[in-house]
């Protein structure tokens, strides 16, 4: 990996640098460093941190120019490390690992907050110092503390960058002879493809136990076991990593099935040609239990791509820096499909100013929404479109609003067929009930969701196991008796719901168009007439939808 960032900041001028990196990353970082800073510029590298209490002379083959005492003395505390350095004792990049805890002003104690603000202080006056000279200070954080907002201005941050794939796969060419002779290379690249969202030394230590598991050989299980690892490594992050989402099909929304279809195209090489840009995502808006998180799994499916679902909750407790370390990992592991589920839990009620995290957390998402260019498709759902910034709802953050309603009459006839054949053989090969009987079903079901008919579907066939069915025959009587126990959402909080759906109504597409299935009921007026469109939403629902079950 490149330190281009840090190398573009020294040469405009900065003399302190905060580069952020993973622990586990430390050894090949302070080697990039020496590499491509120090020797590079033909200046002695030095390293201190709190372990050794002393700077560690790293390149002793690069000429000393002018430096005397570096590394004779003791300095064991912060404080002291950069007061012989704000003396100037000569040219050299000095690396400072894990300055930055000792930057923190608002510790809880009055002695640390001065402690922190003399080191903040002695930091400013370096980093403004102009006179001259060939002092480099690296603030190297590995505990994954940034900067204090209050230097930030004045010092760069960067972050050392996960490995692309060409890179992965050098690595992999050169480390893999190592741990195994006669390594079969052909393997190279679907592990350097599968090893996305790693770094380099945790692919190398999800290899070696590869090779320990699988009895010294990669060829059987090696893929595998590296998925594993990169599973269970991507937990740590608060990321739910699915390399291949087992979804069956939904019934319905045929609009975003057409708008899956379009997006695969989008991706192709012959997008590409034409200079057709790579998709963004899209919001799915509606009552919960619609359908929205089963969207996700589905396209994730269809466009052959991992799916990767985010936790809000944790971006909205760490802030705008967890958030930046989150999409680094999910960028390297590209293609995705990235899912945030309750996007509105980032931002405060309509009505309620943002602090501070949260606007942060509004502009990186902003920016990175709008200049991202990696082949993540991001899936973000929430039940209120109102609860959204104005900004993300803006063209260019999204490339589609979608609004996922309670299924229509022939979408429920769908959703109720693909669960029955999951209990009833018989519904595999055809329909069972009659045209009648599945209008009586569907007259009963308005305004339940998806996962409501699932429920019912599940309630009648574990009623039959119970009794001690060797086999599951579901008709309408025993679907009807299990409707009579589900209370549906809608009717436990309506006036919540017709309020999503009016929020949504002005911005969203309907993710269903208007119901002409066979079971349809007629359009009518509140007067009984059969009669023009009896929809309130863009796409045509039920008018029961409107009014409450009696």
């Amino acid at each position: 990996m490149s330190l281009a960032e840090v190398t573009v900041a020294i040469e405009s001028g900065c003399h302190v640098v905060s580069l952020q990196a993973s622990l586990i990353e430390r050894v090949n970082v302070i080697r990039a460093i020496e590499r491509e800073l120090a020797i590079a510029f033909g200046l002695p590298c030095y390293l201190w941190n709190l372990g050794a209490g002393r700077f560690q002379e790293l390149s002793p083959s690069v000429s000393r120019q002018g430096n005397s005492d570096v590394c004779g003395v003791e300095r064991s505390q912060p404080l002291d490390v950069l007061e012989f350095l704000s003396h100037q004792p000569g040219s050299g990049v000095y690396i400072l690992e894990d300055l930055h805890p000792f930057l923190d002003q608002e510790a809880d104690d009055v002695p640390s907050r001065m402690v922190a603000g003399r080191v903040v202080s002695r930091l400013i006056n370096i980093a403004s110092d102009r006179s001259g000279g060939s002092i480099y200070l690296i603030l190297l954080g590995l505990q994954n503390v940034e900067l204090p907002e209050v230097i930030r201005s004045l010092i760069p941050e960067v972050w050392y960058p996960l490995p692309d794939y060409q890179e992965r796969e050098a690595m992999l060419r050169q480390f893999l002879p190592q741990i195994e002779s006669g390594v079969d290379l052909e393997i190279v690249p679907t592990l350097a493809q599968r090893a996305g969202g790693l770094s380099i030394e945790e692919i190398k230590m999800s290899l070696r136990l590869a090779v320990a598991k699988s009895g010294g050989s990669l060829a059987s299980k090696g893929v595998g076991l590296l998925l594993d690892f990169k599973v269970e490594r991507l937990k740590q992050f608060d990321l739910a990593f699915t390399p291949s989402p087992d979804v069956s099909d939904f019934g319905g929304m045929d609009r975003i099935r057409d708008a899956i279809d379009g997006v695969k195209r989008d991706y192709t090489q012959a997008a590409r040609r034409l200079g057709i840009p790579l998709p963004k995502g899209w919001l799915l808006v509606g009552p919960p239990g619609t359908g929205k998180t089963l969207v996700c799994q589905f396209c994730a499916k269809m466009l052959e791509f991992p799916l990767i679902s985010v936790d809000t909750g944790a971006i909205a407790a760490g802030g705008a820096s967890y958030l930046r370390r989150l999409i680094d990992r999910v960028e390297a592991s590209a293609p995705a499909v990235v899912y945030l589920d309750e996007f509105d839990k980032l931002f405060p009620d309509p009505g309620v100013p943002a602090d501070v995290k949260q606007r942060q957390v509004l502009g990186f998402l902003l920016t990175w929404l709008q200049n991202k260019v990696s082949q993540t498709f991001v899936i973000a759902t929430l039940n209120r479109l109102d609860a959204l910034p104005p900004e993300l709802t803006r063209l260019g953050r999204f490339d589609e609003i979608f609004y996922v309603d309670f299924p229509q009459a022939g979408e429920r006839k769908d959703i109720l067929h693909l669960h029955l054949a999951r209990f009833d053989r018989r519904y595999r090969h055809g329909s069972v009930l009659t045209m009648k009987e599945w209008r009586i079903l569907l007259s009963r079901t308005v305004n339940c969701t998806g996962a409501e008919l699932a429920g019912m579907v599940e309630k009648a066939a574990k009623r039959q196991f119970h009794a001690g069915a060797r086999e599951i025959v579901l008709g309408l009587d025993e679907l009807m008796a299990a409707r009579e126990e589900i209370t549906p959402l809608y009717m436990a909080d309506t006036d919540r719901l017709l309020r999503m759906r009016n929020a949504a109504k002005r911005m969203a597409t309907s993710a269903a168009s208007v119901d002409d299935s066979a079971y349809a009921p007629p359009p009518m007026t509140l007067w009984g007439n059969v009669e023009g469109d009896s929809s309130v939403f863009s796409s045509g629902t039920d008018v029961n939808a409107i009014l409450p079950e009696g």
